[in-house]
């Protein structure tokens, strides 16, 4: 992209770099009782775009959790005190598949934001209220930003294979802007299915350190997708369904009225998202595997039980060479652990001098 004269803006709000290629980082999030989730955008981020090179692309999809029209409007103050003109785009995605995939999200321990938003409840999709519709009724929430910033600079593409260009949204983008695109892309938060969803959810729910939660969940098999039935996604769709017509009359996005495609053929007859006998199965296996292959131990207290078994070898070699032992059993043989010279000998010495069962028979 440099040399189409364009820089990707990719970094923190301390000054170091992001190698996710976004700019994530510049919103912050407050909780509040009628929205659950409120975006403010961070001190300084016009400024830091400012100072990059050239024509500027920021990617940030946690712009899209800003509710407040004057929080909005002050964002677009302080950009057009540093750029002659900015332009908005977005990405939307049909309100029952957007609630899916956001509220599998939600399973993982890092989505605490679309956890406190949509629930935590255990089904595919979440249950139906009004504070949803801050964040699925695009035609107000993307009217705020066409307000602050002009309707001609927000471009709104509808998130769908079939009407991205080369079905892929990168290569969409790159064309919307005029930019050459010869890459591939890379497919991310795809979901596990119903078993690693479920699973992560009550997991997290548990509230685990991100270490322990990852060393168990890495055991969890893939299985069948997490899905609503057709009936409960077309009803959570009716919900915003007014609004999409609004947004696609104002803003001409798609030849269809309804702004998307009405097909709910990919979801079965019938909710697929309960556990049965065979899930409920492979996440116990899962979780009894995992459970039995962790170290209850960390590392840190490993390295002291090594430290101790080398202070006390002049005075209780045995005991020492047990210790050696536990802590090799904790944390693997150290390939650097070395023992001294005459060092076993002296622990079969001892051992000729003490009953082989000190406790009795």
């Amino acid at each position: 992209m440099s040399d189409q004269g364009f820089t990707l803006f990719c970094k923190n709000p301390d000054g170091t770099e992001r190698v996710s290629g976004d700019a994530l980082t510049w919103v912050r999030f407050r909780f509040c009782p009628h929205r659950r989730v409120h975006g403010l955008v961070r001190p300084g981020f016009a400024e830091a775009l400012a100072a990059s090179e050239g024509n500027v692309i920021a990617s940030a999809e946690t712009l899209s959790w800003i509710f407040d029209p004057k929080e909005i409007h002050q964002l677009a103050e302080n950009l057009y005190q540093h750029f002659d003109s900015v332009r908005l785009v977005s990405y939307v995605r049909r309100q029952d598949e957007q609630a899916v995939s956001h509220y599998q999200q939600a399973a993982k321990h890092s989505g605490f934001i679309a956890s406190r938003y949509f629930g935590t409840g255990n089904r595919a999709l979440p249950e139906y209220g009004e504070h949803l519709q801050h964040y699925l009724n695009y035609s107000c929430r993307l009217g705020y930003w066409a307000d602050a910033f002009g309707q001609s600079n927000v471009s709104i593409r509808v998130f769908d294979p079939r009407k991205l260009v080369g079905a892929d949204a990168v290569a969409d983008f790159f064309e919307l802007t005029g930019l050459p695109w010869n890459g591939k892309s890379e497919r991310k938060n795809e979901s596990r299915g119903l078993v690693f969803t479920k699973t992560a959810r009550l997991l997290s729910q548990g509230r685990l350190d991100y270490t322990s939660w990852k060393d168990l969940m890495q055991h969890i098999p893939d299985s069948q997708p997490m899905l609503p039935s057709r009936k409960s996604a077309r009803e959570f769709y009716e919900h915003f369904r007014e609004g999409n017509l609004l947004l696609n009359e104002k803003f001409k996005i798609s030849k269809d009225t309804t702004l998307f495609t009405e097909d709910f053929s990919k979801y079965p007859e019938s909710d697929m998202d309960c556990w049965d006998e065979d899930s409920a199965n492979a996440a116990l296996e899962a979780l009894i595997k995992g459970f039995l292959s962790a170290n209850p131990v960390s590392s840190p207290d490993i390295e002291v039980i090594r430290r101790a078994a080398n202070a006390i070898q002049p005075l209780d070699p045995s005991l020492s060479y047990d210790l050696i032992n536990v802590a090799n059993s904790l944390g693997g043989i150290r390939p650097d652990l070395k023992i001294e010279a005459g060092f076993r000998s002296r622990v079969r010495s001892f051992l000729r001098k003490r009953p082989l069962f000190p406790w009795g028979r």
